[in-house]
């Protein structure tokens, strides 16, 4: 039994606090879905899976008011594994085919990062002041074991690789410049829909484009003392959504169509918590024997395709071909079904074979699927 891509859409990633500040996750969802859909029978679909990340404040279920809100009235799932959600909620969709459970899942990654609240707990609190906690922080960028960031982490893992600010500088530079060269010639055209907020068009990634001058990135203070990450030259907090629809063979069959490409294999690996940024490399080693042409890997530091490069020896001109999400944004529930986005279209354009988009989670893991082109 085969699982197929039909077809995908994502919104283009907004900044933290700016362009996307303003509209819910829903009005960003139910935009983008509306574009995916657009002469698709809703009524085809068996099953939601969503990926969040912080879901503080949203209501119960996203993925069911996001199902309800389209009119998919089907059981809807919402799937938290950190930034690997986007791309399990992929994983879980191919499985409820694989398992008969469904012919037609509608899969996504959701988030926005400038509408997570603070918030404290007063249930035990009777008197005195009360701390405001930010649930980004806590729920988002810190690992739990060892109450450090996950940059924190990075950092000590850079040390112990020898991995230099020059080498985390060059990288980010070459993702921009990557970033803008795609979007320049158009060539993000396959994968972004437009976002009108307040008769406002959006159509592109904010990010991409606002570090003018890229020599900048080499004179910012870092963010840790005697540290190598800086604002520039890591991920960025951002908002944004992507939706795929997946279907079984026995649905390509019955109404003729001829699916986008192929779920050929996904990985799911575990590591110690404050190895996570590396766990991508685990992740890509088992799944390499698939002569993979392009890798997406989420660059939530650049040691996540630094250590890939040094040690499964993948060159960079397979990796992250239209930059990454130090360039683009990483909105963390989003991210993972970004850059399968992302690698459908760059092999589609470049008329390659086989990619592996592949993603680390916080808590120690790392999230890959790989997929061929029809």
């Amino acid at each position: 039994m085969k699982v197929y891509i039909l077809n995908y859409k994502r919104s283009p990633i907004g900044s933290f606090l700016s362009q996307f500040k303003n509209i819910s996750i829903n009005n960003l969802s139910n935009q983008c879905i509306n574009s995916l859909l657009d002469d698709f029978d809703r009524k085809n679909i068996d099953k939601i899976y969503i990926g969040n990340v912080l879901s503080a404040g949203l209501g119960q279920n996203i993925a069911r008011q996001i199902g309800l809100d389209n009119n998919i009235d089907v059981p809807s799932i919402t799937v938290n594994n950190v930034c690997g959600s986007g791309l399990l909620s992929v994983i879980e969709g191919v499985k409820s085919i694989l398992l008969n459970e469904s012919n037609c899942v509608l899969v996504g990654g959701v988030e926005s990062m400038s509408n997570s609240p603070h918030i404290c707990n007063i249930r035990n609190n009777k008197y005195g002041n009360l701390e405001l906690i930010d649930s980004m922080q806590i729920d988002g960028l810190k690992d739990s074991f060892t109450n450090k960031t996950m940059t924190e982490l990075s950092e000590e893992l850079c040390y112990k690789q020898n991995i230099t600010r020059k080498q985390y500088d060059d990288y980010a530079i070459e993702m921009y410049k990557r970033s803008r060269h795609a979007m320049n010639e158009g060539l993000f055209k396959k994968e972004i829909t437009s976002i009108n907020i307040n008769n406002k068009i959006i159509h592109n990634d904010e990010e991409i484009y606002k570090v003018e001058d890229l020599n900048k990135i080499y004179k910012l203070n870092p963010i840790y003392k005697d540290g190598i990450s800086t604002p520039g030259n890591i991920s960025k907090l951002s908002d944004g959504v992507a939706f795929m629809l997946l279907v079984s063979e026995k649905f390509i069959n019955e109404h003729n169509i001829k699916p986008l490409a192929e779920v050929v294999d996904y990985d799911l690996s575990i590591c110690d918590p404050k190895e996570a940024p590396i766990c991508v490399t685990k992740s890509i080693q088992n799944l390499i024997k698939h002569n993979i042409d392009i890798y997406e890997i989420n660059d939530a530091f650049p040691l996540c395709s630094i250590y890939t490069h040094k040690i499964l020896n993948i060159p960079y001109n397979k990796i992250n071909l239209y930059g990454s999400s130090i360039s683009i944004g990483h909105p963390l529930g989003c991210s993972g079904l970004r850059i399968l986005c992302t690698l459908l279209t760059i092999l589609q354009n470049k008329q390659k074979k086989i990619g592996c988009a592949c993603i680390a989670n916080g808590g120690g893991g790392s999230t890959s699927i790989v997929i061929k082109i029809l």
